[in-house]
């Protein structure tokens, strides 16, 4: 009995082990499916990209029915029913969104876009959650192998009722030969559970001719597996950041084109067209700059899922380096600044954070109707989390307006004359939720605007952040 206990612990924890492979390789499934998909979508046209995109859709199907079979724990089924609801919605968007591209529909690309990415984040969360539960579990099970090293030992000596010293010695060699390697074991699953990939079984397990052996060599295989997969996927982001910039050289080149011809015709023949014509070549070469602030802007959404270091960042030194980058809106004598006297240090991106004080600053002073535009910070923590505020004086923005314009290519009405792509917003709410937080709206028409955003990071301590 005692030893059929010891295999069915075995048994157990070889499905936890392969579970805790598949969950890994829903985030690497997830993410390839999102950059298949996007090659797709940029040609529909390109069969091997097509190839591709199915064999992603595939291994996301199969990796469901597989953890659809094996999943056991109450815990473990709620996390894994978010992450497989998540993981069908990605795949029906990305249908939805190769869809409208053949059918030649492609003003909605972008909000799958960003929507596909957002859920891909979210993804992460639970298959996070997922793992943790499955390790809470093996937590269960190595309690469950102590117990059983401890009966085995009683049960060795009530076996040979005495309390001689050998008959001790006899029941805990007994017991160890079982528990002792599924206990390496269990630690080894919770180092793999948690990322740390560069570990493997010794020796001593790999050499077993048991059970226990056998799983040991799975373990191993698995973990192979795994950094395989991985190296896949970088290859994969690798070949999707080349082909992005190989697709904006493209591109860029002959607007260039256009520039400089529509340029040349101005200098040369500005003085002879009619004021129709120098108007129209005006038009072209304001569209041939928003077109390439759009590349660029798309560029950087194509980065936003490659994770950056975080760093220690005083944020008063942050807030000048954007005030100091915004100097040409700033400098007018017509915008005033508040900024906090004392800010805290946090651990964030801050390339990334810049990038968002610098859009919610300038989109402030950009849609202002006021003689005098009034930006400020504010600063609070609040639930954990460090809560800022920018608040400025403009004209507000209507409620039905405070959730689409952070959607990718979403401007409001009346900005068709103004600077920008319809892309920093949804820009900014990546960034944002990449930190652990959120961003929102507060605002109603005539009575100013203040953008919210939490991020998550320790404050290390206080320094002066006046501009």
């Amino acid at each position: 009995m005692f030893v059929a206990g010891h295999l069915l612990i075995v048994t157990e924890y070889r499905r936890i082990t392969d579970n805790l492979t598949e969950a890994h390789r829903l985030i690497a499934i997830s993410d390839d499916l999102v950059n298949t998909h996007y090659l797709v979508v940029l040609n529909v046209q390109d069969a091997e990209r097509q190839v591709r995109y199915d064999a992603a859709v595939g291994r996301a199907k199969d990796t469901l029915a597989h953890l659809d079979a094996t999943i056991q724990s109450k815990e473990s089924r709620i996390a894994y029913r978010g992450a497989k609801n998540i993981l069908l919605g990605i795949m029906r968007d990305c249908e939805k969104s190769i869809g409208l591209v053949r059918q030649g529909n492609i003003q909605q690309i972008g909000d799958y876009y960003a929507e596909t990415h957002r859920k891909n984040d979210f993804l992460k969360t639970n298959v996070a959650k997922l793992i943790l539960a499955e390790i809470d579990y093996v937590r269960l099970l190595e309690s469950r192998i102590r117990r059983a090293h401890q009966i085995g030992i009683f049960a060795g000596l009530a076996l040979f009722g005495t309390m001689t010293a050998g008959c001790v010695v006899f029941a805990f060699i007994f017991s160890a030969r079982l528990t002792a390697p599924l206990l390496k074991l269990t630690r080894l699953a919770s180092h793999v559970a948690q990322g740390n990939l560069k570990i493997e079984p010794g020796g001593d397990l790999l050499d077993r001719q048991d059970e226990i052996g056998k799983l040991s060599r799975s373990f191993g295989i698995m973990i192979v597996n795994l950094m395989d997969a991985i190296q896949r996927l970088e290859e994969s982001n690798k070949d999707l950041d080349d082909f992005t910039h190989i697709v904006s050289h493209d591109l860029k080149e002959p607007l260039r084109g256009i520039d400089s011809f529509s340029k040349f015709v101005v200098e040369d023949y500005g003085q002879i067209l009619p004021p129709e014509g120098n108007e129209y070549l005006r038009r072209i070469r304001d569209n041939v700059t928003r077109m390439r602030a759009l590349i660029d802007d798309l560029l950087k959404v194509s980065k936003l899922n490659r994770p950056n270091a975080a760093e220690r960042v005083p944020l008063g030194e942050l807030l000048r380096d954007v005030r100091q980058r915004l100097g040409h809106l700033l400098d007018s004598g017509k915008v005033e600044l508040v900024v906090p006297e004392n800010l805290p240090e946090l651990v964030c991106d801050s390339v990334r954070l810049k990038e968002v004080f610098a859009n919610f600053i300038s989109n402030a002073v950009k849609y202002n109707d006021k003689d005098r535009c009034r930006i400020e910070i504010q600063y609070r923590v609040t639930e954990g989390k460090h809560e800022f505020r920018v608040v400025d004086n403009g004209p507000g923005i209507a409620p039905e307006y405070h959730e689409r314009i952070f959607q990718i290519f979403q401007r409001l009405p009346g900005s068709s004359g103004k600077e920008g792509t319809g892309v920093g917003l949804a820009i900014v709410k990546r960034i944002i939720e990449g930190h652990g937080g959120r961003v929102w709206v507060e605002s109603e028409p005539g009575k100013g605007t203040a953008m919210v955003f939490t991020i998550k990071g320790g404050a290390m301590s206080n320094t002066r952040g006046g501009l």
